[in-house]
């Protein structure tokens, strides 16, 4: 066979740096992992009065939950969907919602909007509240694509039948003693029910949510009083305004 005398030409790469000049997180190595789906599970999200997705993880551990030995996970995907669940491909949205760090005791597997900061031996993980905010709209995200239905009527019911049962046990318990709990815990309710009454046809056509002989119109982000006025981003902003009316 003719050999072929051609130039070829290589750009290479830039070389690691030595392991003692890498930031290596001072976490424990954690496994890739994909977010799940069910349709029975959803969270409360206080902060905005929003019911949005409760995901699980399918993590990629060999030899755990039907991973094999290799690291395949076709058999835990199988056996996740049988009990419900939906896995969500890390590119679902586009940009994959997992990054890989590296760490002292192997590589670590976190959301790409939590940002790890080391401190000295001390590696902190807990999510800011902007970074919570990141992942929720992540989650609105996902509805808004069609990729998560919105809750079946009967998952907000019982999840109105929990927190009517937690307030008033906390209001027998306590009663009078802690106000603010007690406020918190029947404001909690209140949002559930609303989120409840917005999932019925009359309300998604725009009817809008009554509250003290005034009407909430519109979505998150847009909420109106009375359909007119100033917009607000949250259901409390909007309750607030009616409040000063």
């Amino acid at each position: 066979m003719a050999r072929s005398f051609a130039a070829t030409t290589s750009a290479g790469t830039v070389p690691a740096k030595p392991r003692e000049k890498q930031v290596l997180l001072n976490l424990p190595a954690q496994p890739p992992w994909e977010y799940m789906h069910h349709p029975a599970r959803w969270m409360y999200v206080p902060s905005t009065g929003e019911v949005l997705p409760d995901l699980g993880k399918l993590k990629h551990i060999p030899g755990v939950s039907g991973v094999d030995k290799n690291g395949s996970t076709v058999l835990a995907r199988l056996s996740a969907e049988r009990r419900g669940w939906t896995v969500l491909p890390w590119d679902i949205l586009g940009d994959p919602y997992i990054r890989r760090h590296e760490g002292k005791h192997g590589p670590v597997h976190l959301p790409r909007w939590l940002q790890p900061k080391q401190i000295g031996s001390r590696c902190h993980t807990d999510p800011s509240a902007e970074q919570m905010e990141t992942y929720y709209q992540f989650l609105r995200d996902l509805m808004a694509a069609g990729h998560i239905p919105p809750p079946d009527d009967t998952v907000l019911e019982g999840m109105v039948d929990l927190q009517r049962t937690r307030h008033e046990r906390i209001l027998q318990r306590i009663g009078d003693q802690h106000p603010q709990k007690v406020a918190r815990e029947a404001a909690k309710l209140e949002e559930l029910q609303e989120n409840l009454a917005a999932s019925a046809p009359l309300k998604a056509a725009g009817a809008g949510r009554p509250y003290k002989g005034h009407r909430i119109t519109g979505a998150r982000g847009s909420y109106q009083v009375d359909g007119k006025g100033t917009k607000h981003r949250i259901l409390k902003d909007a309750r607030a305004a009616i409040d000063k009316l």
